[in-house]
């Protein structure tokens, strides 16, 4: 036995009506929400979001092994010999051959990220420390000049956002940064630790 349901026409353009309006708002937000490629300023990233590419790991590549990694690597690269809370290498990943980076994670949640230059200058710290919204100040890693922060929270594409500690130089064409839940002082420690 089939039950006709009586719909006015009233009542059905209006749901369509509903529907559609529904529709036009949320393509409103979302064009409102997503950043325009003009908006961006043609300079150096001041930060890189601490969100891991995908594929699972902490830079677009592939898990490998420290040994696989030297020989993959372009450039030679040096492991802390002081890290806290008796931390120990966990994962090491290299990427692609057109880039090359290597990262390195630690069981205490350090991440090292070298990243080869490709013979870019070495960025003024001083304008990238004193932009609104930053809290980083300018440190230096075996002499070298470089910029630092302690945990905590960083404005980044005008958001406020949860930012581990890091150190950041560059040295012999290779951009170091190191991350970590640590002060600033700790991983200044552990950044000097490198060779």
């Amino acid at each position: 036995m089939r039950v006709k349901m009586p719909i006015r026409r009233g009542t059905l353009g209006a749901f369509i009506m509903a529907i559609l309006a529904g529709v036009v708002l949320i393509a409103a937000l979302l064009v409102t929400r997503t950043p325009q490629s003009s908006d961006r300023q043609p300079t150096r990233p001041i930060l890189r979001r601490v969100v891991p590419p995908p594929g699972g790991g902490p830079i677009l590549g592939e898990k490998t092994t420290l040994e696989e990694a030297r020989s993959l690597v372009p450039f030679p690269f040096a492991e802390p010999s002081f890290l806290p809370d008796d931390a120990r290498l966990t994962e090491v990943w290299v990427g692609p051959a057109a880039d090359r980076s290597l990262a390195l994670v630690y069981s205490n949640d350090i991440l090292i990220i070298f990243h080869p230059t490709g013979g870019e200058a070495i960025p003024d710290w001083e304008a990238i420390i004193n932009q609104p919204g930053l809290h980083f100040q300018k440190v230096t890693v075996h002499g070298v000049p470089g910029m630092g922060t302690d945990a905590g929270v960083q404005e980044i594409d005008g958001v406020e956002e949860p930012y581990p500690g890091s150190v950041d130089w560059i040295t012999n064409g290779v951009e170091t940064t190191l991350y970590g839940p640590y002060s600033l002082q700790t991983l200044l420690r552990i950044a000097e630790s490198m060779p």
